[in-house]
């Protein structure tokens, strides 16, 4: 009968000291939520340490941008504090988001009101969630001939919701993208701008069509015809791509003749 009563107190004891122990593990649970996630906890402090840090990086890259444009705006006439500023600002920044509202430039999501007239940063205006309003196509690099072919390789700046390029569909998280086009070819590239929904609110569509070869292989050949003129052969694959659609040859520095080529991709 003893030995019973002691095995039950052993128990109660036991079980007193599990509900104790669950209740301080609670409780240091709850400390180590609060801990992390309360106002002043580390969550908070790491996200905030990381805005600051984000901040102040877009803001040295537009600062960097800025005083580099007010030293080319006494040695260039191409400078403007319009257009050519906001592209300026632009090219100096390849590989982030950089959009432009009147005096206002959004740098990777942080906007910035700018003095134009110097130009410098005069405050900064926080975190923006700012996205494209309208679909865009603009080429911004690249040598073109007068029959609209492209003789040298292509930059290409698309703004929107997305792109497609020959049928490739492309979203655009942040909005804006360059495209370097470095192949010869035809290119159907359609920029788009979609509401919430999906629905396409606006697009806009551009036809570039590139091509780097040249004429090559230049061969003349005596005794051709009556035997008194002379025949070039040429070899090149513009005839078959190129919006090049005249060829002048030359023998000796001379003028010979001008052979047109059927060109099917015009």
């Amino acid at each position: 009968m003893e030995r019973k009563m002691k095995l039950r107190e052993n128990k109660g004891i036991t079980l007193i000291a599990l509900v104790i122990t669950i209740i301080v593990l609670l409780i240091l649970a709850a400390i180590s939520i609060a801990t992390l996630t309360g106002e002043n906890g580390i969550l908070k402090k790491a996200n905030t340490s990381k805005q600051k840090t984000e901040e102040a990086t877009a803001r040295e890259k537009l600062e960097l941008s800025l005083l580099s444009a007010s030293t080319l705006k006494y040695t260039t006439n191409e400078y403007n504090e319009n257009e050519w500023l906001n592209e300026y600002v632009i090219a100096e920044n390849p590989n982030d988001v950089i959009m432009v509202d009147e005096d206002i430039f959004t740098v990777n999501g942080w906007g910035f009101l700018v003095d134009r007239s110097v130009p410098k940063i005069v405050e900064s205006l926080g975190e923006t969630s700012a996205k494209p309003e309208i679909a865009s196509i603009k080429v911004i690099k690249g040598e073109k001939l007068s029959n609209e072919w492209y003789i040298t390789d292509i930059k290409i700046r698309v703004q929107g919701s997305g792109y497609r390029i020959n049928n490739e569909d492309i979203n655009l998280e942040n909005g804006i993208r360059e495209i370097d086009i470095s192949e010869d070819g035809i290119y159907e590239i359609v920029a788009y701008l979609k509401d919430e929904n999906g629905e396409i609110l606006q697009q806009e569509t551009l036809t570039v069509k590139k091509d780097t070869s040249k004429p090559d292989d230049f061969k003349p050949i005596d005794g051709i015809g009556n035997g008194t003129g002379k025949q070039i052969q040429i070899s090149s694959k513009t005839s078959d791509l190129s919006g090049i659609s005249e060829y002048k040859y030359y023998l000796n520095n001379e003028y010979v003749a001008t052979t047109k080529l059927a060109n099917k991709s015009q």
